[in-house]
């Protein structure tokens, strides 16, 4: 298993995904943009939804957060706070290009995403059957 902290607890949330033990899942970060969108990325690929479906649902955060993350430029600019709130729009938004540079680095450091999960994460096979089972029932 990889020795960052982050990868470590990464692996826990996955495992914590698969445990079967557990009630009902919800899946979400402070934005339910970054953290979220990465592992709800890999849940699918893991799942075996083609890649242009998981992309695009890594990008519907976009949809789902554009009236929201408006208000919040609106607000910074009405107090005062930034002259170009446009200028967080990098921050707020998901962007195809996060994803394909996240996948870079992925491809570059392990080869591919089963051995990210394996040799990166230290997830076992067996951990990988239980949380399919868990997310699609009866597959």
């Amino acid at each position: 298993m990889g020795g960052d902290r982050g990868e470590a607890a990464f692996a826990a949330t996955l495992r914590d995904l698969a445990d079967r033990r557990r009630g009902p899942l919800l899946l979400h970060c402070t934005s339910g943009k970054d953290r979220t969108g990465w592992t709800s990325w890999l849940l699918l690929t893991l799942l075996g939804v083609p890649d242009s479906l998981a992309r695009a649902d890594y990008l519907a955060s976009n949809t789902f957060r554009a009236p929201y993350d408006a208000k919040v430029r609106e607000g910074l600019k009405q107090a005062g706070l930034m002259q170009n709130p446009a200028l967080i729009i990098p921050l707020q938004e998901v962007r195809a290009e996060y994803l394909d540079t996240a996948l870079e680095q992925l491809r570059s450091s392990y080869g591919s995403v089963f051995r990210y999960v394996s040799d990166g994460l230290g997830l076992e096979f067996r951990e990988l059957l239980a949380l399919r089972e868990r997310l699609v029932p009866g597959a």
